[in-house]
C-alpha cells in the first residue's frame, strides 16, 4: 500500500513533467520545420513540401500530407523519403495495399540508384531516408550547437545526398569546434571535388594524407581529382597505392581500383572473390563478363538477369540475349549512357578499333571522372593510342 501510494503521489506530476517535454520537443519540430529549410532557398520545392507534408501528418491532417508528398514526388521522382513517407500516411489511413506498394516503390528507388563503389569512402555509399537524417540532426543543432558531431552527422547524410556546399558548411563548423578532427580534411575534399573546385580538392587530400598516409580511401579520393585534371599518370601512383593498402578480404574495393586501372588480369580473381561474397550484386558479374571478353577468355556464365532492373541489360547484353539498340534505349541517364558507351568499347576492341574509340571517347563526354568507367575508358584510349 505505501509503495502504491508512493506511486499514486509521484505519478501524476510525473506524467505531466513528460507530456510538458513532448510537447516541447513536438513544438521545437514544428518550428523547424516551420522555418525549414535551414538555409532557406538553397532546399528544393521537393523538399520544402515534404517536410510540410511530414508536418501535417503530424497534426493528423492526412490528406493534405498526401497531397504535398504527391506534388514532392511528382518534381523529384527519385525522392526516396517521400515515397515513404506517402506509404507511411497511407499505412495510417489504413490502406494497406496501396501504402505496401509505395513501399516497393522506395525500394525500387533505391535499389535503382547506382551506389558508389566500396573503393571509396563509406560515407559516400550510404542510402536510404537521408533527407529526414539531415532534419533530424537540424532539430538536434538547435540545442546543441556546440556539439561537432551533429554537425559531422549532419555533413555526412548532406554529402551522401549530392549536396557539397551543405556538407562542406557543416564540416567547417565542425572543426570550428574540434579543430583535432582531422578525418574531415578528406571529407572536405570530396565535398570540393563533387564541386568541381579541384585546386581546394587537392589541398585538402594532400593534408590528410599527410595525417593518416595509411588510409586508402584519402589516396582514391585523390587519384579521382588528379584524373579529372588530366594528370593520369599522378592517378595512377594514388591508386596503386590504393591498392596496395586494401587488405585481400576487400576484394571487391580492389578489384573496382584494378578496373580504374585497366588491370584485368588482377581484376579477374578479385572480381571472382567478390561474386562469391555478394552473389546478389549484379556489377560482379557484369564486371566479370567485360573483363573475360577483355582479356579473351570465354563467357563467363550466370543466372538470366532481369532486363527492367540495371545494370540487367549490360548483363543480357554481353549474354548475346539482347541487341545493341534495345541496351542503348534503356539507358535513361548520362551516368547509364556512360556505361552502355563503355562496354560497347570493349566489344568492339577485338573487331573494329575505329568503333571502340568512338565509344570510349562517349564515355569521357557522358561519365564523372568518379566512375569507374571514365578511368578505366581513358586507360584505354591511351593504351591503343586510340
Amino acid at each position: 500500500m505505501l509503495e502504491n501510494g508512493i506511486f499514486e503521489r509521484i505519478s501524476g506530476p510525473l506524467s505531466k513533467l513528460v507530456e510538458s517535454r513532448l510537447d516541447f520537443v513536438r513544438r521545437q519540430l514544428d518550428l523547424l520545420i516551420g522555418a525549414w529549410p535551414p538555409g532557406g532557398s538553397n532546399r528544393t520545392t521537393a523538399e520544402v513540401l515534404y517536410w510540410q507534408a511530414q508536418t501535417k501528418m503530424r497534426s493528423g491532417d492526412l490528406a493534405a500530407a498526401l497531397a504535398l508528398l504527391s506534388r514532392s514526388m511528382s518534381l523529384a521522382p527519385k525522392f526516396e523519403d517521400a515515397a515513404e513517407g506517402y506509404g507511411e500516411a497511407l499505412d495510417r489511413l489504413g490502406k494497406v495495399a496501396e501504402a505496401a506498394a509505395m513501399y516497393e516503390e522506395s525500394r525500387r528507388i533505391r535499389k535503382a540508384t547506382r551506389r558508389m563503389p566500396p573503393d571509396r569512402p563509406m560515407v559516400l555509399q550510404r542510402r536510404g531516408r537521408l533527407t529526414t537524417e539531415v532534419a533530424t540532426y537540424s532539430w538536434l543543432l538547435r540545442h546543441q550547437e556546440d556539439s561537432p558531431f551533429l554537425y559531422v552527422a549532419r555533413g555526412n547524410a548532406e554529402l551522401a545526398l549530392g549536396k557539397p556546399k551543405r556538407a562542406l558548411a557543416d564540416y567547417s563548423a565542425a572543426l570550428g569546434i574540434r579543430s583535432d578532427l582531422t578525418s574531415l580534411l578528406a571529407l572536405k575534399g570530396e565535398a570540393y571535388a563533387m564541386m568541381g573546385q579541384f585546386d581546394d580538392a587537392l589541398l585538402q587530400f594532400d593534408a590528410a594524407l599527410a595525417r593518416s598516409p595509411g588510409n586508402p580511401e584519402i589516396w582514391g579520393g585523390r587519384a579521382i581529382v588528379h584524373l579529372a585534371c588530366g594528370r593520369l599518370a599522378e592517378a595512377d601512383k594514388d591508386w596503386r597505392r590504393q591498392h596496395s593498402l586494401l587488405p585481400p578480404e576487400r576484394a571487391a574495393a580492389r578489384a573496382c581500383v584494378s578496373l580504374r586501372l585497366a588491370n584485368y588480369s588482377d581484376a579477374r580473381n578479385e572480381l571472382d572473390q567478390a561474386r562469391q561474397l555478394n552473389p546478389g550484386d549484379p556489377y560482379w558479374q557484369l564486371y566479370r563478363v567485360a573483363v573475360a571478353s577483355r582479356i579473351g577468355e570465354p563467357y563467363v556464365n550466370g543466372p538470366p538477369s532481369s532486363v527492367d532492373e540495371w545494370p540487367g541489360p549490360l548483363v543480357e547484353f554481353h549474354a548475346g540475349r539482347l541487341g545493341k539498340g534495345e541496351v542503348l534505349g534503356r539507358a535513361d541517364n548520362s551516368e547509364r549512357q556512360a556505361e552502355v558507351h563503355y562496354h560497347l568499347g570493349v566489344l568492339a576492341l577485338g573487331q573494329d578499333l575505329d568503333a571502340a574509340r568512338d565509344h570510349f571517347e562517349r564515355v569521357l563526354e557522358f561519365a564523372l571522372p568518379l566512375m569507374i568507367e571514365y578511368a578505366a575508358a581513358k586507360h584505354e584510349l591511351m593504351r591503343w593510342r586510340l
